[in-house]
């Protein structure tokens, strides 16, 4: 899981928590990777820890409306998992 956090006044305070959850051709690192890791498999990984794909995550997931203005919102993670590898492989970030 990796959660993003808005600080600020009370009101204004937001939090998104993007779950990756282990299943068929998805992997969490669990000690085999980086910690932090997520994979599908066929050399594809993202490292949770890495500024430049938390950004990539946070804009996908802008893009879909899932940022809230304040609260908390949880949401399934690995529909981004392609589109932050994709933008990794431009040369973005």
């Amino acid at each position: 899981m990796l959660s993003l956090h808005r600080t600020g006044p009370k009101e204004a305070r937001a939090v998104m928590r993007l779950v990756f959850a282990a299943g068929p051709d998805r992997f969490v690192a669990e000690g085999f990777w980086y910690s932090g890791s997520v994979s599908v498999g066929g050399g594809r990984l993202l490292n949770l820890h890495e500024p430049g794909v938390v950004r990539r995550l946070l804009e996908a997931a802008r893009v879909r409306g899932w940022v809230s203005e304040r609260g908390e919102v949880v949401v399934d993670g690995w529909p981004l998992f392609d589109v932050v590898v994709a933008a990794a492989g431009d040369g973005e970030g």
